[in-house]
Parts: structure tokens; C-alpha cells; sequence
């Protein structure tokens, strides 16, 4: 069992959560000390899932579904840029996506586009009624990714060591 680990597209997923924040301090760590390109992708989940057309009664002409969606990634673009960027001095070789659809599915997806070797990513999510849906997409990421998968909890989410008073 020789050979070193190499890892060359480390891609880093967030949803803005306290656990991210913390996963990007690892994915940015392991960028430099591996010298891999990071991605960092954020995956808008359907706004829509039913589908069901969007109430546009309030509205003197409805946007179309395209038009909202292609407005919200441009926030979360100009979002992710604000948090992240700068701290990628010296980071010259990363690519920053916006993606739609459901998290665990286009997280999969894209590392198999883009021969992502590890995936690092917040264990929980953020709000407290979205917290399912982000730990189901840190299971299923890892268990059914191409790679290797990291998922990080910032330290103030930790659980106590019970060990010592069982």
C-alpha cells in the first residue's frame, strides 16, 4: 500500500451555514497543501418543486421562472464572492458555480463532471427547518460520491463527549 495521496480538484460546497464556514476553512487548507484547484459550489434547490405556477398576482408582469432563478444565482454569486474570495489570496486556480436542482443530486453530479477527488462540506445546514434536508444531503453525498467525502461541524455544533459520563 505505497503511494501518497493526491488530490488534485478539491470542490467545497456551501449552503452559508456556521458548518460550512468551517468545511471552507478545511477545503482551502487542503487546497494549498495538495496544490489542487477548489471549486465552490452552492446548489439552489428547486424553487418549485411541485410544480405548481408561482402566484403572480402582486406583480404587474410576472417574471418569468428563468428570470427569477437566473436573479437568484446572480445573488448567491455576488454572496459568494463577498464571503470567500477574499480569502483565496493566494489561491489563483479555483472556479466558483451556482447550480439548481436537489443539493444531494447536483453536488454528485458535478464532481463527476469535473473529476472532483475529495468533497468537503457543512455536516448539518442552516436553518433549523432545512436541517434535514442538508444532513440527508451530506449522507447521501457521501455515500454515493465518485470520491472522497469530508463533512465538517463547526466546533460550536459539537456534541459534548459523553464517553466520560456514560
Amino acid at each position: 500500500m505505497g503511494g501518497s495521496l493526491v488530490y488534485k480538484n478539491i470542490l467545497f460546497c456551501t449552503d452559508f451555514s456556521d458548518d460550512a464556514h468551517m468545511a471552507f476553512v478545511h477545503a482551502l487548507d487542503l487546497t494549498r497543501k495538495y496544490r489542487a484547484k477548489l471549486y465552490l459550489l452552492h446548489i439552489i434547490p428547486p424553487l418549485n418543486p411541485c410544480g405548481v405556477p408561482p402566484d403572480t398576482s402582486h406583480t404587474d408582469k410576472p417574471a418569468s421562472p428563468s428570470e427569477n432563478i437566473h436573479q437568484i444565482q446572480q445573488q448567491v454569486l455576488k454572496a459568494m464572492i463577498k464571503q470567500y474570495v477574499h480569502a483565496l489570496d493566494e489561491q489563483d486556480d479555483y472556479d466558483i458555480q451556482v447550480c439548481t436542482g436537489s443539493p444531494d443530486i447536483e453536488i454528485i453530479r458535478f464532481a463527476r463532471r469535473f473529476y472532483i477527488d475529495m468533497i468537503i462540506l457543512g455536516a448539518q445546514g442552516r436553518p433549523e427547518k432545512d436541517r434535514r434536508i442538508f444532513i440527508r444531503t451530506a449522507a447521501n453525498v457521501s455515500k454515493f460520491a465518485p470520491c472522497q467525502v469530508i463533512a465538517i461541524r463547526s466546533p460550536k455544533d459539537q456534541v459534548p463527549d459523553t464517553a466520560t459520563t456514560l
